[in-house]
């Protein structure tokens, strides 16, 4: 999926020509579904006024995060949740004429971030179990490994603590290493640039029984 990043200083950003078009395509087949424009109004009346009192919440959060005063905040938006939730309440007695679309639409793309989200849990959490620390792979190199292979490896590592699966799985099956093994971690950084500041960590990691035996850990900073 291409994904265009159209600034350099706001973080977030982007633009996905993907999911635009799929939006283009969604938005006509809505019209095209209703018909007419007031058989689109009850899904349109909810939908803005939900919309409006979402954005209200989410308002009073980041004030709060900001360091607002909670009396204030929840003064201030509480006033303005309450016409919220009038022009919500008046625009429910449209549920059943076609204001059950963006409820449905909305609960569908919930669930699937939702359970997106969860699953990228639930992996990188059995992952992290399997995943053995650099001292365990080096006392692996210097004891059951039958070879040495000259040149440098190099380990894609989602994790900047541990071994790769790859790896583990390398030396698991082929009983051999590399002399040079360097393990490589991109750490997304919340600004969209980085600039002077980007900055990349060498952490060599050795077993103090084999000194001579080292993994060379590399984290970058994007």
């Amino acid at each position: 999926m291409q994904i265009r990043h159209t600034t350099s200083d706001s973080i977030g950003q982007i633009y996905v020509p993907l999911v635009n078009w799929l939006l283009a395509a969604a938005t006509l087949g809505a019209v095209l579904t209703f018909g007419t424009s007031d058989a689109l109004a009850g899904a349109y009346g909810i939908a803005v006024s939900l919309l409006m009192a979402i954005t209200t919440l989410l308002a009073a959060l980041v004030a709060i995060q900001w360091g607002y005063s909670p009396v204030i905040v929840i003064a201030v938006n509480g006033f303005f949740l309450v016409i919220d939730g009038i022009f919500f309440a008046a625009n429910s007695v449209k549920l059943f004429e076609g204001g059950w679309f963006p409820l449905l639409l909305a609960a569908v793309v919930a669930f699937v971030m939702l359970t997106w989200r969860s699953g990228v849990k639930l992996i990188e959490a059995a992952r992290g179990k399997l995943r053995q620390p650099e001292e365990d792979l080096i006392e692996t190199a210097a004891n059951k490994c039958h070879a040495r292979l000259p040149g440098t490896a190099v380990f894609l590592a989602s994790s900047p603590k541990g071994v790769p699966l790859a790896l583990t799985q390398f030396v698991k099956h082929n009983h051999v290493l590399h002399q040079r093994v360097v393990l490589v971690t991109v750490l997304i950084a919340a600004p969209p640039g980085r600039g002077a500041h980007r900055g990349v960590r060498h952490h060599p990691r050795h077993h103090p029984r084999h000194p001579a035996l080292r993994i060379h850990a590399v984290s970058d900073d994007l």
